[in-house]
């Protein structure tokens, strides 16, 4: 199996994860995220007061939009 050296490892793709990698992206580091799928933001109905989302946004939407 290759090895892959990266500037940093982020456990969980929930959205708190997802945000530091575009962030660490953004700043040219390289990033490794393990996820397992599960996250719990996934079964919110509704989340409001996110930018981006003036209407509310649903947990299964939002990370898929996080993702892309």
């Amino acid at each position: 199996m290759p090895t892959r050296v990266v500037d940093c490892a982020i456990i969980g793709g929930g959205p708190a994860g997802l945000v530091a990698a575009v962030y660490l992206g953004r700043f040219r580091r390289s990033v490794c995220l393990l996820d397992a799928g599960g996250s719990r933001a996934a079964l919110i109905p509704t989340s409001h007061n996110l930018p981006g989302f003036p209407d509310g946004i649903g947990g299964v939407d939002f990370l898929a939009s996080l993702r892309t």
